[in-house]
């Protein structure tokens, strides 16, 4: 507004000069005429002040327009803003040379250069936000000596309302800085979530965070930690980025109740939320690591929390460089960039947990495929209605059909027998199993045997069936043949009993028929040729040489027989056999031989070899005498090996075959043909023990009979003698009857026995002394051991055995021959006898002829007598 004083003395002229102004300046100008010059003395002093007034305001106006300027400068520091502000309000007072100024806020003071506070000063707050957050502040030195105010009341409304605009400035910077700090922490937050999209290592995301909030961010560091279980709770740096100086090698930080806990990092972990140092240097709980913080730079930090789902991973700590750098728009962003960051760091393991779990159920798979493929038993699964999933490589090879072949057949298709009926399945618990036993039929319609191992499984998210089958094949054979053997040894047990009991009752026979054998035939020598008493006694020595004959047999069958084995060639001993037994066939009964003549020879007996060939003929015979049919004898060279099936060692073997068209046999049957007595023919037709004999004079062979026999269909002996080096002895020609007169030591305790053989001797002219007692023959022995030429004693017989006797004269003289005289022994082998001094065996009973041979042999391999 401006003011105008017009003075002239014509008032046409005042006039007109009045209009000519309010024409220039008709809204601000204040215009005052005059006439006459009365009062210009008042006027001016009136001016005077009104110009005085109008400097002031000029230079309070000068004040604002600078306050101005200073915001539309270059001038971007709040800091330089308030010493602008400050140094502008001195010139705007009355008193500018004395007036001093000074601003206050957040703890920082701007002032003058020639501040200094006194009494005479005024202040006025600075509101940020309707709040007071400082004040502007004048001083002057001393009051004015003319006593009047030091501050006029447009001062005062100049200091406010530079108090106001200071207030406005600072909320204006503010809000720029924090808009600054905001569109910073977003860029920072955009390119943190871009890089969870591509990176895949969790190690280089929370490193490139932390140079990103360090870079985009404007901060001095930012570190990343986990957060380590155990007792001790201590936090592992994984990553860094910024000014650092080694600071983390410095820090021992736990995130648990000790002091070392208490930092932003271990604060956040432990509670879970944000920790704010606003202030490291005032702020108590950053104490341990404050030097070293302070020799970085540092003065504000805050820690977040790395959460996923519930649970804290580690933190995330950010370091700046100003004070209270964290307002709560800024704390709020960076809690989701840290959020941020848990969910990718949560991700990428999630994703490598996957990629390490699919690798793993590969190989998982590929471990189970060959598990699966590779088991040594077919493994089946298939659903609840026998309908297939799938099945191992054992599976198709053992029913020999194609994998796309079984898939479309059900468990029907190849089992014989259902394997577990609905009732049986829905009973079936997830932990038990049930096994049984049924047959599959491969493709090619043969069965297979299996042992199945069937239970319920869960099988892709579904009830199924899984069946675990294993051949028994080899199981049944070893079962079968353990039982044949079994019943073997039941059969030699059995076989051994009675021949025992059998020798047993040949040794009390032979002691019976001995004496009557032996006074038949010194009687038959004291009679005339032609005499009725002699043909009598020749039938009675017929009989008595019969019975010897059974006891034989029964000798034969308890493998205790005595009799001289010698090489014997088979061939001619069975033609003559066939010879003698083809008259007395029927003749609806045909004889077929095939006879090789490159057979070896075999160690034997030729009368037992003889008798077998016409008990196993006989039999044949009875067979297919109703009927008719084949007789076929055969005789083969063959190569037995371990694995033939048969109780003999490797060697070459003589194979006898005598087979028939009969009427066959039962198993049950075949299980007691060996047995002695036991015979399915009938009565009077045989006395069953034909079969037992043969069995023992194959066995006394070293040799094995086997029998194959089907009902109907006829009856197959296979006999194996060993095949032996060398060629068959000459028949021997009867020579006469030679005697002695040897001195022969006779011990037996049957009283009829050493009667009889001591009389037997006399007649052959050997001197004889005979004893019942052994200990006495010992004792006799012992004294004169030169005076006989010849032992003969029995075995059986109280005190001394003939064992014990043998051992005893052997000791006093070696070279006396001892011949041992018994019907049997189920304990003195031939071996045995030989190592106790045992010389030589004679069979009771026994016949003149036969004891004057044995004699003249024995005594004969020391010296030669004449004949008698």
């Amino acid at each position: 507004m401006t003011k105008i004083l017009v003075i002239d003395e014509n008032t046409d002229t005042l006039n007109h000069i009045s209009d000519q102004i309010r024409l220039m300046f008709p809204e601000s100008c204040v215009l005052t005429a005059q006439t006459d010059g009365q009062g210009i003395d008042k006027s001016e002093a009136a001016l005077h002040r009104r110009t005085a007034a109008l400097d002031k305001r000029v230079r309070e106006l000068n004040c604002l327009y600078s306050i101005s300027e200073i915001l539309e400068s270059n001038v971007r520091s709040l800091k330089d803003i308030l010493f602008g502000i400050v140094r502008l309000i001195p010139p705007s007072l009355r008193y500018p040379r004395l007036a001093s100024a000074m601003i206050t806020f957040d703890g920082d003071q701007f002032k003058s250069g020639n501040f200094k506070e006194s009494q005479w000063q005024e202040s006025f707050d600075i509101p940020v936000y309707g709040v007071p957050m400082g004040k502007v502040q004048v001083c002057y030195p001393e009051r004015p000596k003319n006593g009047e105010d030091l501050f006029l009341e447009e001062e005062r409304l100049l200091l406010d309302n530079i108090a106001r605009r200071a207030g406005k400035i600072i909320e204006r910077k503010l809000s720029e800085e924090n808009l600054i700090r905001l569109n910073r922490a977003l860029d920072m937050l955009s390119e943190c979530r871009n890089t969870l999209f591509y990176c895949n290592d969790e190690f280089n995301l929370a490193e490139k965070i932390c140079r990103i909030i360090v870079e985009k961010g404007g901060y001095m560091m930012a570190w990343v930690g986990y957060a380590q279980e155990g007792l001790d709770k201590t936090v592992r740096p994984v990553c860094r980025w910024g000014y650092e100086e080694h600071f983390l090698d410095s820090l021992n930080i736990t995130w648990d109740n000790s002091e070392n806990g208490q930092g932003p990092m271990g604060t956040a972990i432990r509670t879970g939320k944000p920790a704010v140092f606003r202030n490291i240097v005032s702020d108590p709980r950053f104490r341990p690591w404050r030097d070293e913080a302070m020799k970085r730079g540092y003065a504000s930090s805050v820690g977040l929390p790395l959460s996923s789902e519930g649970l804290c991973i580690g933190g995330l700590s950010i370091y700046a460089s100003e004070s209270d750098a964290f307002d709560a728009a800024e704390i709020e962003l960076l809690m989701g960039l840290a959020d941020d960051m848990a969910y990718g760091i949560t991700v990428i393991r999630t994703r490598l947990e996957r990629s390490r779990s699919r690798e793993f159920l590969i190989e998982s798979e590929k471990r189970y495929r060959t598990l699966f493929n590779s088991a040594s038993d077919a493994i089946f699964v298939c659903h609840c209605d026998g309908r297939f999933i799938d099945m191992n490589r054992k599976a198709c090879e053992l029913l020999k059909y194609s994998r796309e072949d079984l898939m479309k057949m059900t468990m029907d298709d190849i089992c014989k027998k259902t394997q577990c009926d609905p009732r049986q399945f829905e009973a079936l618990s997830d932990d038990k199993n049930m096994v049984i036993e049924t047959e599959y039929i491969r493709k090619d319609g043969d069965e297979i045997p299996v042992e199945a191992n069937i239970r319920k499984i869960r099988y892709s998210n579904d009830m199924a069936i899984l069946t675990i089958a294993r051949d028994i094949s080899e199981r049944r054979r070893a079962e079968e043949e353990k039982n044949r053997l079994w019943r073997q040894l039941q059969e030699a047990q059995k076989r051994q009993a009675l021949g025992t009991m059998a020798g047993g009752i040949a040794h009390d026979f032979n002691n019976i028929l001995f004496p009557i054998m032996g006074y038949v035939e010194m009687t038959m020598d004291e009679l005339p040729e032609d005499s009725k008493g002699k043909k009598q006694l020749a039938e009675a020595m017929k009989g008595a040489k019969r019975a010897r004959e059974l006891v034989q047999h029964i000798l034969t069958f308890s493998r205790n027989t005595g009799q001289e084995f010698t090489p014997l060639t088979l061939q001619p001993l069975i033609k003559e056999t066939l010879k003698l037994i083809r008259a007395t066939l029927p003749a609806n009964i045909r004889i077929r031989q095939n006879i090789d003549a490159g057979c070896g020879t075999t160690l034997a007996n030729p009368t037992q070899i003889h008798q077998v060939l016409m008990n196993l003929c006989t039999n044949a015979w009875h067979a297919m005498q109703e009927k008719g049919g084949t007789l076929e004898v055969a005789l083969k060279e063959v190569r037995v090996e371990s694995d033939s099936g048969l109780e003999l060692k490797p060697n070459n073997y003589l194979r006898l075959t005598i087979s028939d068209t009969g009427y066959g046999m039962t198993r049950e049957v075949m299980g007691r043909i060996f047995d002695p007595y036991f015979t399915t023919k009938k009565p009077g037709e045989g006395t069953g023990l034909g079969l037992a004999v043969v069995f023992g004079i194959v066995r006394s062979c070293n040799g094995q009979i086997q029998v194959y026999s089907e009902p109907g269909i006829g009856t197959t002996f296979h006999v194996y003698l060993p095949r032996i080096e060398g060629s068959a002895f000459a028949d021997k020609v009867p020579e006469l009857i030679c005697g002695g007169v040897e001195r022969i030591l006779l011990i037996d305790d049957e009283e009829p026995i050493i009667i009889l053989l001591a009389q037997m001797l006399e007649k052959l002219g050997y001197h004889v002394t005979a004893l019942k007692d052994s200990v006495e023959a010992s004792e006799l022995f012992r004294t004169q051991p030169d005076n006989f030429d010849l032992i003969i004693t029995d075995q059986s017989m109280p005190n001394l055995s003939g064992e014990q006797l043998a051992i005893q004269m052997k000791a006093i003289r070696a070279d006396i021959p001892i011949a041992l005289c018994s019907g049997f022994s189920d304990t003195l082998t031939r071996e045995r006898a030989k190592q106790s001094g045992i010389d030589y065996f004679i069979m009771k009973p026994v016949i003149k002829r036969e004891l004057a041979e044995t004699l003249r042999q024995i005594l004969d391999s020391n010296r030669k007598d004449n004949c008698v």
